[in-house]
């Protein structure tokens, strides 16, 4: 119920944490989940300050610096993150709020707003057993498939019942 924003290491730079939310330019969020293999140090920097100053942060594995040798910095700024009260590894310490999308089996989603209506994209959840490279026909289905989901609508959670056809996904 929580879709993912990727966001780089120059985005983390401009960023800023206030009201207690993330600001990222036009978009914003409650906190942040670091959850990579490698993981630049300069990143790891800017995360740093932005939980420093009480962004809520998420690191459900400790990431690794790239390179033969990574910088002495990059240890001592992971000490200093996880010290801090307001990251942890469970993601539920740091109360990422009530999920936008509730419902058995959510597909793929993403979700735009501007303060007054929401836009959802949903992904045909037929796309997921799509493997590469494709074999012959892979993509061939005639099947409908239906989501039943909870969506926030004017402040309260309604629901809607998502009819996928073949091929298609859908705009809400």
């Amino acid at each position: 119920g929580y879709p993912p924003t990727w966001i780089s290491q120059r985005v983390l730079r401009e960023s800023k944490y206030e009201d207690g939310r993330l600001r990222c330019g036009p978009a914003s969020f409650g906190s942040l989940v670091v959850d990579v293999e490698w993981l630049d140090p300069e990143a790891l920097s800017e995360i740093l300050r932005l939980a420093s100053a009480g962004l809520p942060v998420c690191l459900p594995r400790k990431p690794r610096a790239p390179g033969r040798t990574p910088p002495d910095s990059f240890e001592k700024d992971f000490m200093s993150l996880v010290s801090l009260p307001n990251v942890g590894r469970d993601i539920g310490r740091v109360d990422p709020g009530e999920p936008l999308v509730s419902g058995e089996d959510i597909p793929e989603f993403a979700c735009r707003t501007d303060g007054r209506s929401s836009v959802f994209f949903f992904a045909n959840p037929l796309g997921r057993s799509i493997t590469y490279p494709m074999g012959y026909g892979q993509s061939h289905s005639w099947e409908v498939v239906q989501r039943a989901l909870l969506l926030p609508v004017h402040g309260r959670r309604g629901e809607l019942t998502l009819k996928f056809r073949p091929y298609q996904s859908l705009l809400v």
